[in-house]
């Protein structure tokens, strides 16, 4: 823990600027204008301290413009700390089974695609393209099935917690994205925050398109995620 509060103190620029502080303060309120949401809860001191697990995943991010930062961030912790808002919604309201299906099998499928492609934990491994057509297949499958779930993950944004982690959801799923602009534009090299302005954008264009898209639509990108998870899992043996 000293080690971490030592590193934290050192990269205060991360965690005051970009990509948590100011920054993820003013993206969550566009993400909750996006979402449709045109009055924002004023902030109490439980809010506060609610927005801080979300806001902390958004702050250890391995984002390509972000200063480096000693210590990574794992996939399943991530989504913890971000869905963090529901965990303490889960306490005081009765679980709803079948939403958490719907919810819930897309995420965790795509999850599996994502880690199985990048064969690690570490949210790092979505910054490295895979070089075997099969894991750029699970990484593509398991990359759009993420985004795909992401509007029947959380209720729409009404306050800063809930947009703050749908932003982190969000920025997880533009990794790959910015992964593979990097890859297949020379942009990067020269522009690297145009890649990880045009990663974002593409991530919550996304994202707003499957909100409206039928249910049968993530069925289908969960299913092919999970199938393509096992696939790369048999291959890897």
């Amino acid at each position: 823990m000293t080690d971490l509060l030592g590193a934290l103190g050192q990269a205060w620029v991360r965690v005051l600027i970009f990509p948590g502080g100011l920054s993820a303060f003013l993206l969550s309120l566009l993400v909750a204008y996006i979402s449709g949401c045109r009055q924002v809860e004023r902030l109490y001191a439980v809010t506060l301290l609610d927005v801080l697990p979300p806001l902390c995943a958004i702050t250890l991010l391995p984002l390509v413009t972000a200063p480096s930062f000693p210590y990574g961030l794992d996939l399943p912790t991530a989504l913890v700390l971000l869905l963090w808002p529901v965990v303490r919604r889960f306490a005081t309201t009765p679980l709803d089974p079948p939403r958490l299906i719907e919810g819930y099998v897309p995420l965790l499928s795509a999850m599996l695609a994502l880690i199985s492609a990048t064969a690690t934990f570490d949210l790092g491994g979505l910054l490295r393209w895979p070089t075997a057509l099969p894991y750029q297949i699970a990484l593509s499958i398991g990359t759009i099935t993420w985004l795909a779930a992401l509007p029947y993950l959380l209720p729409p944004p009404t306050d800063l917690v809930l947009a703050t982690s749908r932003l982190g959801l969000i920025l997880i799923g533009s990794l790959p994205i910015s992964t593979a602009l990097n890859v297949y534009t020379e942009i990067g090299s020269t522009l690297p925050w145009l890649i990880t302005a045009m990663s974002s954008a593409t991530a919550i264009a996304s994202t707003i398109a499957f909100g409206s898209a039928p249910a049968s639509v993530r069925y289908v990108l969960a299913g092919s995620a999970f199938i393509t998870a096992g696939w790369i899992l048999g291959v890897g043996q």
